[in-house]
């Protein structure tokens, strides 16, 4: 890996990701998810990450959910891929946005 690629954020995952795709057997693309709610009380869980780009990484889940309610309220989070195999983690943390209804409606679909 280049210095530059090194520098690029998402050029950098893709290429640990796709590592970590080709030597761990069970779910690669578990990550972490943390949330707070509006009163600051945190949480976190186990999500899968569906896609990712210069956008961001995209996760879905059900806006009813406590993890959806606190995202809807709060739009920050933090995720953690962790690939003990591999000995590294990716830490993300930022603010979070809503897809696309066409890109939902064809996730959606598409389970």
């Amino acid at each position: 890996m280049s210095r530059t690629d090194w520098n690029e954020p998402f050029i950098r995952f893709g290429k640990v990701f796709d590592e970590a795709k080709r030597v761990v057997t069970k779910d690669p693309n578990a990550m972490s998810l943390a949330t707070v709610d509006p009163s600051g009380r945190p949480t976190v869980r186990v999500v899968l990450l569906k896609d990712f780009d210069t956008r961001g990484f995209v996760f879905y889940t059900n806006y009813e959910s406590t993890k959806g309610a606190a995202l809807l309220a709060t739009k920050v989070a933090a995720l953690n891929f962790y690939w003990p195999v591999m000995d590294q983690q990716v830490r993300i943390e930022g603010t979070v946005t809503q897809t696309s209804p066409d890109e939902a409606d064809a996730y959606f679909a598409s389970r």
